[in-house]
């Protein structure tokens, strides 16, 4: 199912920054990008595909470092597109890691990891990757006290253990650090971004969609997770369901492999057209780039801020918010209906962006 929330989370971060920086900002990106089953069928959606090219834009301009990148998929072709991607945009060598590691993969069928890979250069290989917690050990011994590290988590925190976070805070001390998993995520990353559904938005849009309004997965570490992440915890509840707006993206050159993959991807998921040179926001997907933005833009007028209150787990095991038990730590935010137009015009400049 394509998850509209995403990807209005990475790219925010961009044009106006809230505060001057002498370093800037390194981003680890936990995604699902290019998923298939355990027989190799597809079974992935877009929108990850565009938070990566969200990234490496900002990562063009100067704004952030990405220091690694790990992922859930298990195609053997996955870490050959990231790589592919990120060398298209002149960011080549960025650590790509697997979450069950290379012992976990399977031949991919038909995903455009399949196909981007076999059209774009790369060095990297996924039978050669490291797994996701090696991978998050490594670069967070590696940081400095003084680096501003945001974690951006490609799905909802309540499905806990689906991407990388919930088997690397598991890690204990090992030769790459003496520290355990959760020391060095509380000691290392300031910031946890991740999409929240179905928190308080004024009604603004529907941003509880079935698909969205499950139990989590582990409701005991997700608990210990919210109780003890000690940083930054920023939910993203922002819904695009009934928006569309233009994108240049179909405009792009016939050797983009990003516009190559979206145009393989809706030849299987036929999107609901509205005009010649525009799309909605099925194709756009932008959930995961909008975090990113959100902490560091100065257009505070484009966003709703929550502050007062804290997530908590209700009595279905849902995640949710309450404003009766306050953590200055927690936060969450959503897109105003009025200023979104403004947002995906932000959005489109960044993945039609052009390495020089």
């Amino acid at each position: 199912m394509i998850k509209r929330h995403k990807l209005l989370w990475i790219c925010l971060l961009s044009l106006f920054l809230k505060h001057p920086v002498l370093a800037i900002p390194k981003i680890i990106f936990d995604s699902d990008i290019a998923r298939v089953d355990s027989t190799g069928r597809d079974i992935s959606d877009i929108d990850d595909l565009a938070a990566l090219t969200i990234l490496n834009a900002l990562a063009n301009k100067k704004l952030i470092e990405i220091i690694a990148i790990v992922t859930n998929s298990r195609s053997n072709k996955v870490v050959e597109m990231i790589d592919a991607i990120n060398t298209y945009y002149n960011n080549p060598g960025i650590p790509i890691g697997l979450k069950e590691g290379s012992s976990w993969i399977v031949e991919d069928k038909n995903s455009y990891a399949r196909l981007i890979s076999g059209k774009f250069k790369y060095t990297q290989r996924t039978i050669d990757a490291p797994s996701s917690t090696e991978l998050l050990r490594k670069v967070l011994s590696e940081v400095s006290k003084n680096d501003t590290v945001i974690y951006i988590h490609a799905d909802c925190i309540s499905t806990y253990d689906f991407l990388s976070i919930a088997s690397f805070l598991e890690s204990g001390a090992d030769a790459i650090s003496p520290l355990t998993g959760w020391e060095l995520l509380n000691a290392k990353v300031d910031k946890f971004v991740s999409f929240i559904p179905c928190l308080p938005n004024k009604g603004v849009s529907d941003n509880c969609p079935a698909w969205s309004n499950q139990p989590s997965t582990d409701v005991s570490k997700l608990q210990y997770f919210l109780d003890n992440y000690q940083n930054s915890l920023i939910g993203n509840t922002t819904t695009v369901q009934d928006a569309h707006f233009p994108t240049k993206l179909w405009e792009q050159s016939d050797d983009n492999p990003v516009k190559i993959a979206y145009q393989h991807y809706y030849s299987k998921t036929p999107p609901p057209w509205h005009g010649s040179n525009e799309i909605p926001d099925s194709i756009s997907n932008y959930g995961d780039g909008l975090g990113a933005f959100y902490l560091l833009t100065s257009n505070d007028h484009l966003f709703t801020q929550i502050h007062k209150g804290s997530f908590i787990i209700d009595q279905d095991s849902k995640l949710r918010w309450s404003e009766t038990k306050n953590r200055e730590n927690h936060r969450y935010f959503y897109a105003e209906p009025k200023t979104r137009k403004e947002l995906w015009v932000l959005l489109d400049e960044l993945i039609c962006h052009k390495p020089k």
